[in-house]
C-alpha cells in the first residue's frame, strides 16, 4: 500500500489483526479528545480536519514549523494537515516512496540486502535470516526504524514532514487506552 499524499506521521497498533468495532470506537474517541475534528470529503477522499486539541497531541520539533489547518481551495486541498483513518480487511505492508530502512530486531544489524519483495506481503508469510545473528524473523517483526508499518488500521496526519512531529504523551495515553502498543512511522513521497 503506497500513501497518495506528499509526506506524513502514520499511527498504528503492534498488533496486524485490529477489529474494525475497535477501529470505530478508538475514532470516535479521538474525536471525543479534540484530536480530530469534523469530517470532510473531496471526490472520493474522505478524511477529517485537525481537531480543536490537535495541537497539544503532537510535539512539533524544530523551530517553528509551518503547518495549515484550514482546509484550502479544491485545486490545493491536499496541501495542507489533515488526518485519513484507514481499516483494511487483511493486515498490509504501508508505506511511502522513503527509502526503506530495517534492522534485526535481535541484535540491531542492518538489514536491506537479503529483504524480499514486499509488494505481494502477507503475514508470516516472508522471513528474514539476519545476517550476524541468523536470527529468523517475519519482515512485519523488524524494526523498520519509523519507515513503514504493518497491520489492519492506520491513523494518517498527511502533511508533517518526516520527523517534524512526534505523539505526546496524551495522544499515546489515547491511543494506548483503546489498544495497547502503538507505533508510529514517517512517510514521504
Amino acid at each position: 500500500m503506497t500513501v497518495q499524499n506528499r509526506y506524513g506521521l502514520v499511527f498504528h497498533p503492534q498488533e496486524l489483526y485490529f477489529l474494525q468495532a475497535d477501529a470505530e470506537s478508538l475514532i470516535a474517541g479521538l474525536k471525543k479528545a479534540g484530536f480530530m475534528g469534523e469530517a470532510f470529503s473531496i471526490d472520493n477522499y474522505q478524511a477529517n480536519l485537525a481537531g480543536e486539541n490537535f495541537l497539544k497531541m503532537l510535539t512539533f520539533l524544530g523551530c517553528s514549523p509551518q503547518i495549515e489547518l484550514t482546509l484550502p481551495d479544491r485545486e490545493n486541498w491536499h496541501n495542507f494537515c489533515h488526518i485519513q483513518t484507514q481499516y483494511f480487511p487483511q493486515p498490509v505492508y504501508y508505506r511511502g516512496m522513503n527509502r526503506t530502512r530495517c534492522a534485526c530486531s535481535q541484535c540491531g544489524v542492518r538489514i536491506t540486502d537479503t529483504l524480499p519483495d514486499l509488494s505481494q506481503w502477507q503475514a508470516d508469510q516472508q522471513i528474514v535470516q539476519c545476517p550476524k545473528c541468523q536470527e529468523k524473523q517475519p519482515v512485519e517483526q523488524l524494526n523498520w526504524r519509523q519507515g513503514a508499518g504493518f497491520g489492519q488500521f492506520f491513523i494518517s496526519v498527511h502533511n508533517i514532514y518526516p520527523n517534524e512531529a512526534v505523539p505526546s504523551d496524551p495522544l499515546l495515553n489515547l491511543l494506548n487506552s483503546y489498544y495497547q502498543s502503538w507505533n508510529y512511522f514517517y512517510y514521504e513521497r
